[in-house]
């Protein structure tokens, strides 16, 4: 009985941290034009399985007034079974007509101290001809995501657009980086976090030291 009743507690602590069913905050006022189904804290999706394509992607909006949506897209995805570091991304910002194509870095400060990301450009025409794609890929790694989950703000420029987290934001992010932390070092994954996304149980997962027909202990 109280190892239910300490579970109940673990998850209700989860929610609360991540804007759950009690303390919920208000979203901010830009994101009454998103598509419905868009969570402002983001959509996270996992498959610990997977090695050739991303094994985690995380898709959230961000405030943009300049864009002609009134917000742009963030897209972060990571093969951490494979490449322990290195999480990619791809930051959108559709406009009337392209305003980011000279843009080579995106300005970030995390608490207060400044760090510079080399971008390229992979914008491209609407193929409805009604505006332009204005999109440019970051290259960022673990420890800078880990930093700005665990810092107290985080704010910047992505070319010359003032970005920042929304509530919510954060936690989700820090989703991320749990997972991507269990999936990468596979010995860990019966310490994988307890909630689910998408994908099978990691502690019924073999691992390497296993026999073919043994499992990891619950």
């Amino acid at each position: 009985m109280r190892g239910r009743i300490a579970v109940i507690g673990l998850l209700a602590g989860l929610l609360g941290s991540c804007g759950g069913l009690t303390g919920r905050a208000s979203p901010p006022a830009w994101a009454a034009t998103l598509p419905e189904g868009m969570a402002v804290e983001g959509d996270l999706t996992v498959r610990p399985e997977e090695r050739e394509h991303p094994a985690l992607e995380l898709r959230f909006p961000w405030a943009n007034a300049r864009s002609s949506l009134g917000w742009g897209g963030v897209h972060l995805w990571a093969r951490p079974a494979v490449d322990h570091v290195s999480v990619s991304a791809i930051v959108d910002a559709p406009a009337a007509a392209s305003r980011w194509a000279a843009c080579d870095e995106a300005i970030l400060r995390i608490d207060g101290r400044e760090v510079r990301v080399p971008a390229r450009y992979v914008g491209r025409p609407m193929s409805d001809g009604q505006g332009h794609y204005d999109a440019v890929q970051l290259d960022l790694d673990v420890l800078q995501l880990r930093k700005i989950a665990l810092g107290r703000e985080l704010s910047g420029h992505i070319c010359g657009d003032p970005f920042a987290l929304a509530p919510g934001q954060r936690d989700t992010l820090g989703r991320f980086v749990r997972w991507f932390d269990a999936i990468a070092v596979p010995e860990q994954h019966g310490d994988a976090p307890y909630f689910r996304e998408v994908g099978p149980d990691l502690r019924a997962l073999p691992t390497e030291h296993d026999g073919d027909d043994e499992l990891i202990a619950g």
